[in-house]
């Protein structure tokens, strides 16, 4: 993890690391020991790794994963603009802003990540934990996620890197996990 951090300050694109193994091997557990280990992000120290467990296979649906869509609106202060969404209006509100209501200015339809997506630009660990065992409706989902560092509702912050843990298909255990193809496959180092 410490590399992608390396790689994201001199300009290589950041990869993803899938982890493979077993049941029990402690692959999860390694993982959130990150949490545990300092580290240097654009010189402030961090005594750890912020980890963020995201079980994949818990999804049902793509909106546990690109998030609920909300209507958001235009608002203005002085010479900034952005898109408000509806629940952060009255907050917007009290802080000056103002409806923007510019001919060009108009309502639109958003997506508001779900919770568990990082926001704060520190050293963070976005683990889709066993993520094999999500449905593949779910894998080709996570793929733009895997291979863009972002989704078509929301994008990760810079100091994030994507750590991704699986079990073996065709083994002798059933694991009842799914198979995963060669596009899915090359886009995480292994």
């Amino acid at each position: 993890c410490n590399q992608q951090l390396t790689n994201i300050k001199n300009g290589i694109k950041k990869s993803v690391l899938m982890v493979w193994g077993h049941a029990g091997l402690g692959k999860t557990a390694v993982v959130k020991q990150m949490a545990d280990f300092p580290v240097t992000y654009n010189g402030v120290e961090y005594p750890g790794w912020q980890v963020i467990d995201v079980p994949v296979a818990q999804f049902e649906e793509m909106g546990y994963f690109h998030g609920l869509p909300d209507e958001a609106y235009p608002m203005i202060k002085g010479n900034d603009r952005k898109m408000v969404e509806k629940a952060a209006l009255s907050t917007f509100k009290d802080h000056g802003w103002e409806m923007d209501t510019s001919v060009d200015a108009h309502s639109k339809t958003v997506s508001i990540a779900p919770d568990w997506v990082p926001r704060e630009n520190v050293p963070t660990i976005l683990f889709l934990d066993d993520v094999n065992r999500a449905s593949t409706r779910i894998l080709k989902g996570i793929m733009q996620l895997i291979q863009d560092y972002k989704t078509t509702s929301w994008v990760l912050p810079e100091a994030t890197v994507i750590v991704m843990s699986g079990n073996p298909a065709g083994s002798e255990e059933d694991y009842g996990v799914t198979d995963v193809d060669d596009a899915w496959i090359s886009r995480a180092g292994h």
